[in-house]
């Protein structure tokens, strides 16, 4: 078993691995959450915005 020293510890190769993986994982379920969030206040926009959008004359149809 292969030690590399960090600091004041000892970090063993398999251990190394693990939290290497682990990194992985984290990364994969932040990206999973990032994309959620964005997915949603698209959804949000889209309903706001049929809510706001208010068909309108343009402001120079009066003056023509």
């Amino acid at each position: 078993m292969i030690a590399e020293r960090t600091g004041d510890a000892l970090v063993y190769s398999k251990d190394k691995e693990m939290m290497e993986e682990i990194d992985g994982e984290l990364a994969n379920v932040i990206e999973d959450f990032l994309r959620a969030v964005d997915v949603e206040a698209l959804r949000l926009a889209k309903r706001i915005g049929k809510i706001v959008s208010i068909p309108r004359e343009p402001i120079l149809s009066g003056f023509l």
